[in-house]
Parts: C-alpha cells; structure tokens; sequence
C-alpha cells in the first residue's frame, strides 16, 4: 500500500495509472470492496485547506498478484495534482510525502478477510513493514504589477494581459468582470466597463447591449495544458493599482497593456523571465524584466515591479479654440510687420 500526502497547496488531479513491469494494471472502480475486478484501488481523502488531502493506493491480492514477478520489477505510479489558491509561495514549498506500507507476515492471509471496507490493506494488528517518506516539493512564486502616472501616484483603470506556456492554473488578485445576469456593469467596445445602461443613442459604443457583469477581486484560471500551446489570463488593476499573479513556474512571460486609462498612452508590453534551480530547501528563484532588470522579493515573496502611463500632451485640436489662438496671434505678427515695414519707409522718407 503507498501512502501519499499532498500538501494543501495542491489538488489531485485524478490521473492515476499503475505498471508493472511495463504492464499496466488494472483500477477497482468499486474502490475499497469485494469486487476483483481490478488489481489495485484507490482511498482519497477529504480536501482540507490546512492539512491536504490524504491518498492510499492499496493493492490487491498481492500474494497473488507478485508472486511470479522478479526481484527488481518496477512498479510505476504515476498521477498529478495541481497548484490551487492555497498554494505556497516561499521557500517551504508545496510537499507531498509518500511511504510504501506492507506486511511482515508471510502468513498473512489476503482473502479479504481484514476490517469491512479495509479489505487489502495491511492488518492493523499484523507486523508491517513502511519505507522511509519520500518527499517532493512543488514551488510556485508569484508577480506583483504596480500601477503609476508618470508623477509615481498609483492609477486605476489599466487591464492587463499575462501570456506564457507551461503554466497548470494561475491565482490573479486584482479586479474581474464575470458575466452575471444580476451585475450592474456593461462592457464597452474599448475593453472598459460602465454602470450606465446603453440607449439607441450609445448602443454602437457596446460590446453587447444584454450582456452584464459584477466584480469579482481573486479569479482560479485554469490553463491549457497542451504541451506548447500559448495561454493567457487578463485583469483589471485593483483601486491602488496593484495586480498579482500567483501560481507561475519557470518560463517566458508576456505582460501587455490592454485598456489604458483615460488620459495616458499605452505602456510599453513587460517580458518577465521566472527560471529556478530548485533542491528541498528552497526554489532558488530569478526572476528578470526586459532581460536586464533583476527583480526582488518584496516582504510577501512576490517579485514586484512598476509599470507607468505617461499622460497624453493637450496639442490644439484642428478647428478649435487653440487653432483660432494661432491665426489671431499670426495675424497680430502680419499686422506688426506691417507697422515696422511702413515706419522704416516714412524713416527713409524722412531722411532724404
């Protein structure tokens, strides 16, 4: 029987498959039963958000099922979990612990006669045998996106674009539009969000008329985990700016503005590069913006870093009031030309 135990920062994931020597077994569907349909079972634990959950895939039969097999015949286990919100993000990681239980008693009898339900399982009162634990750590670290006029005041209203490969979920605090038939916000053609419901007059400047949404401040994205493939999650900054995401491993990542606020021009798009050297006491992060820029941990683990909007120059706008400025003030210069020209005749005039 192994025992795994998975942190609280990670969530199973329901792949298990079992080999031996190659082969594949055989899952019990029934689980922890009579049935011998299958050479191997699994009992999962309840989630907790403290303590994990608990895993014991138990074997069936194993008199019968090993006792042709020879010494040195690999068993492989093999299952996933996934990083969930709960997750890590210093150096203690996201562990999960296996040890292999098994009888010491050549005598033990294996026809199901153990504890109802525990009909596999090594007797309690048996000798056993357990390996030492095996432990593998999981690390995970985090962004954080801050926000800011070109006068280094935080500024609301910017949405953003994260886009990388390899990445199984992502844990982004910042400020989310879900589609909600109960919401108070509608969607603009531009990416921005409005309370004001559109009329005939406005209808054009909407993404969609019907279609509302409310605010949601932590979103769980669940990724595309097809080898190679390109995903993506978008948020709006929170009121002081900030934007976080959680849950990235090694890889390139893209960081592009996609609603700008009102007044500024558009930020230059952020590349972010996460790489690690990891061991079992810590991930040995580096993290580099615009391959030049080492990026540190702040005091919550996360590797920060500003992103600034410039304000747009006010230049007089073709047929408006600045233009008018312009042809009065070339007119008051033509009129003044006008005057020196005509006092340096009377001058010369006078001279002769």
């Amino acid at each position: 029987m192994l025992n795994d135990t998975l942190s609280k920062g990670l969530t199973y994931a329901d792949t298990l498959t079992v080999t031996l020597g190659g082969s594949p077994l055989t899952l019990d569907e029934d689980g922890a039963g009579t049935d011998k349909d299958g050479q191997y079972y699994l009992v999962q634990g309840t989630y907790s958000d403290t303590t994990g959950t608990t895993l014991k895939i138990v074997f069936k039969d194993c008199v019968d099922l090993f006792k042709d097999v020879d010494a040195g015949t690999d068993i492989v286990v093999t299952y996933k979990a996934t990083l969930n919100e709960n997750a890590v993000i210093t150096d203690a990681g996201n562990p999960n612990t296996v040890n292999l239980q098994y009888s010491n008693d050549p005598n033990e009898d294996t026809d199901n006669t153990n504890e109802p339900g525990k009909p596999d399982e090594p007797n309690e009162d048996a000798p056993t045998g357990k390996t030492p634990d095996d432990e593998v750590k999981t690390y995970t670290t985090a962004l954080k996106l801050q926000k800011l006029d070109n006068k280094n005041t935080p500024l609301a209203g910017a949405s953003f674009r994260l886009t990388g490969n390899g990445v199984n979920k992502v844990i982004t605090v910042g400020t989310f539009y879900v589609e909600d038939a109960a919401g108070t916000y509608y969607k603009l053609n531009d990416g921005s969000y409005t309370t004001t419901a559109p009329t005939d007059a406005t209808a054009s400047s909407y993404a969609d008329t019907t279609k509302k949404y409310k605010v949601e401040t932590t979103q769980t994205i669940t990724q595309n985990t097809t080898e190679g493939s390109e995903v993506y999650v978008e948020a709006f900054v929170d009121a002081n700016g900030v934007l976080t995401f959680t849950g990235l491993g090694d890889g390139e990542y893209k960081i592009e503005e996609i609603v700008v606020p009102d007044g500024y021009q558009k930020a230059a798009d952020v590349t972010i590069k996460i790489e690690s050297n990891p061991n079992l006491t810590k991930a040995n992060w580096t993290v580099t913006k615009d391959s030049e820029t080492a990026l540190t941990q702040n005091a919550e683990f996360q590797y920060e870093f500003n992103v600034v909007n410039v304000q747009k120059s006010n230049l007089p706008t073709t047929g408006g009031m600045g233009t008018k400025l312009f042809y009065l003030l070339g007119g008051m210069l033509a009129v003044g030309s006008g005057i020196v020209l005509v006092t340096k005749k009377r001058m010369s005039d006078a001279e002769k």
